[in-house]
């Protein structure tokens, strides 16, 4: 029997860990008659699901260098730090609009799905999702490599903007 609860509910992304294959399958089997879950692994023992999720921190630490960096950006465009307060969710929301974190990019017409290529954070979702679908966090080393080199280039960007600005020190 299949449990329905409304039309399109949001999926709960699970990770069943046990050492008894047989409870593994019977809390997979269970979980599948639910519309809102989506059991992504099963493993074992508690190590590999510790692995898993340090492997998906992982992502998340590279991608908090792109974040870190396009905030100094955006600070480096400001004049106080009101303003630059108020310019972070003006490119944060439409960037992680643009980049698929509202909607599936594949919704987006053709054009914006090629735009959100160059977002640091479609290539955050893209690694999280390929890990999930249990490709190797080895596999997935160019799009780490293509988070790293947003990163790079903020931070460039802004130690030259930085370099170049007389009021930065009054700034911070």
């Amino acid at each position: 029997m299949k449990h329905v609860s409304s039309p399109n509910p949001p999926r709960i992304k699970v990770l069943i860990a046990d050492d008894n294959p047989f409870v593994r399958e019977g809390m997979r089997i269970i979980l599948s008659t639910y519309d809102e879950f989506d059991v992504v692994a099963t493993v074992s023992d508690g190590k590999e699901a510790v692995d898993i999720v340090n492997s998906m921190m992982s992502i998340l630490r590279f991608f908090s260098l792109s974040a870190i960096g396009l905030a100094l950006i955006t600070v480096m465009f400001a004049n106080s730090s009101a303003s630059a307060g108020a310019l972070q969710p003006l490119i944060t929301v439409p960037t992680c609009m643009l980049a698929g974190c509202f909607w599936p990019v594949e919704l987006m017409p053709a054009f914006l799905q090629r735009a959100a290529y160059f977002m640091p954070q479609r290539w955050a979702l893209d690694l999280l999702v390929k890990l999930q679908e249990g490709r190797s966090f080895g596999s997935l080393y160019l799009h780490l490599l293509i988070l790293l080199a947003f990163a790079l280039a903020f931070f460039l960007l802004a130690v030259y903007k930085f370099s170049r600005n007389q009021q930065s020190g009054q700034f911070v």
